[in-house]
């Protein structure tokens, strides 16, 4: 009980020197990497808060988007920036770019962006590209920091090396197919805001990641255990500091 009160009496006195953006990631982090450790469903813990709906063009080929952002007064020139950002991760740019608010129901106006490109939905390779998706909403600024995002590619079924799930200590994934309408659907949960660290395959080999033989003191059965050794050694650093000072205070002066 010492060591996690010293803990929490420390962390409290860090988050106070801190900029709040810092802690908000950390504790976003420890979260996330906590509902990976728990083995539930990326379908129940990711809460989308971008939603993009990709539609192929039957005539001219080309894949229709739609993006929507789940936070209200999200800024349009961040959707902006991360929808040119995609595009450039793609290799093809965006055609008739427009984004701004467009209201749903009364007080429900969130931002949203359209426009057409190409490159991911690939039937004639029996792939649905994600990973430029995923890369290029990672690392915004809080309180705009993407945690999760719903991909539906809409008049879609699963292809022959479609992707199907995908697990790291980085990102997570998993697809449903629905019919009546054909819909794939994608949740994923971005644990780490590094879109280095997020680019998953475009073809489902590998329907999980597994960690290599040497990489078993890092992760076991889908837990980073990096994470959990980081906070036992603050924690008993902590609780030894409290201790140390708490003789000095107890010994009478001579």
């Amino acid at each position: 009980m010492r060591f996690l009160l010293a803990f929490l009496f420390l962390f409290g006195v860090a988050a106070g020197q801190s900029p709040p953006g810092v802690w908000d990631s950390v504790f976003h982090f420890a979260l996330d990497s906590a509902d990976a450790a728990s083995g539930r469903s990326v379908f129940d813990v990711a809460k989308p808060d971008i939603i993009v709906q990709v539609k192929k063009h039957e005539l001219s080929g080309a894949d229709l988007f739609e993006v929507t952002a789940v936070k209200p007064d999200y800024p349009a020139d961040l959707l902006r920036a991360q929808v040119q950002k995609m595009c450039a991760l793609i290799g093809v740019p965006a055609r008739g770019l427009l984004v701004g608010t467009s209201q749903i129901e009364a007080g429900l106006s969130p931002t949203r962006a359209t426009f057409a490109t190409n490159g991911v939905i690939e039937r004639d390779k029996g792939i649905l590209r994600i990973a430029p998706i995923i890369q290029a909403f990672a690392g915004a600024p809080e309180p705009y920091t993407v945690h999760g995002i719903t991909i539906l590619f809409n008049g879609e079924t699963p292809m022959a090396h479609v992707l199907e799930s995908y697990n790291t200590p980085d990102v997570r994934l998993a697809a449903v197919a629905l019919q009546n309408p054909s819909v794939v659907e994608y949740r994923v949960q971005l644990i780490s805001q590094d879109p280095e660290a997020l680019n998953v395959p475009d073809q489902g080999q590998s329907l999980e990641q597994k960690p290599a033989k040497t990489a078993s003191t890092q992760q076991r059965n889908g837990v980073d255990w990096s994470l959990w050794i980081a906070l036992c050694v603050a924690a008993l650093a902590a609780g030894v500091l409290v201790y140390i000072l708490t003789l000095r205070l107890s010994t009478p002066k001579r």
